[in-house]
């Protein structure tokens, strides 16, 4: 009887103990392969997230600005016989251009408005801007956004700060006088007569962002936009 009740005896305590701590290694190990895993598709989530967000408000930005300028009377310009039929492009202008940029006329920035006419056809242009003419973009450094200017005054969010902070977005203006070519006589324009030149503008822009949940996700974007209108200048001679 005693030695059939010791060969039917189950495991002991301490085989027992060591298959438990050789189940616990197995399921921590694959445990932080689960959590790696998930940590990773989390990461590339958010990487893609900041750059599509980037990207969204680039191509909004730029599909914006190369509508500077536009005017619906701009054959006005082309060939102006008298200076009140040239140079009277109201919507030309783009802030700061001026006093903020460099005596080169280029320059560091973090904001820009400007403007373009809503009429569709010459007869339609009345040259004068109006709020719902003006737009423009600028960088909110309470919030970390960046702001669109719909009419005069009305900023608004571009960017979501529960996604993405904006760390930095730059506006660098930039502009080349170009002579314009005369198969003939040029026009007199003004009372010095001088010559016309073409001011051919572009905008170069840089926006830095990080993730709202995980600075060390940061991504950048650079993107140029040439200026569909360009603009005629009478240079002092």
């Amino acid at each position: 009887m005693l030695s059939r009740a010791y060969l039917t005896k189950g495991m002991s305590i301490i085989e027992l103990m060591v298959g438990i701590t050789i189940g616990l290694f197995i399921l921590a190990g694959a445990t932080l392969v689960v959590t790696g895993q998930l940590s990773e598709g989390r990461r590339l989530l958010t990487d893609t997230q900041i750059q599509q967000d980037l990207r969204a408000a680039s191509d909004i930005i730029a599909r914006d600005v190369r509508r500077a300028g536009y005017t619906a009377a701009a054959s006005f310009n082309i060939w102006p016989k008298v200076i009140a039929d040239g140079l009277v492009n109201p919507y030309v202008g783009m802030t700061p251009e001026g006093p903020a940029m460099t005596a080169a006329g280029d320059g560091v920035t973090s904001s820009l408005e400007y403007s373009f006419s809503s009429a569709n056809t010459t007869g339609g242009e009345d040259n004068k801007v109006s709020a719902k003419e003006v737009s423009g973009f600028r960088y909110n450094s309470s919030d970390q956004t960046i702001e669109i200017q719909l009419g005069s005054g009305d900023w608004q969010a571009l960017t979501d700060p529960n996604t993405v902070l904006i760390t930095s977005f730059k506006i660098v203006i930039s502009g080349q006088y170009l002579t314009i070519p005369c198969t003939d006589t040029c026009p007199v324009v003004g009372v010095a007569g001088c010559e016309l030149k073409m001011n051919v503008r572009s905008v170069n822009f840089v926006i830095v962002g990080q993730s709202a949940h995980d600075p060390a996700m940061r991504r950048s974007i650079d993107t140029s936009v040439r200026l569909r209108n360009d603009m005629l200048r009478e240079i002092k001679c």
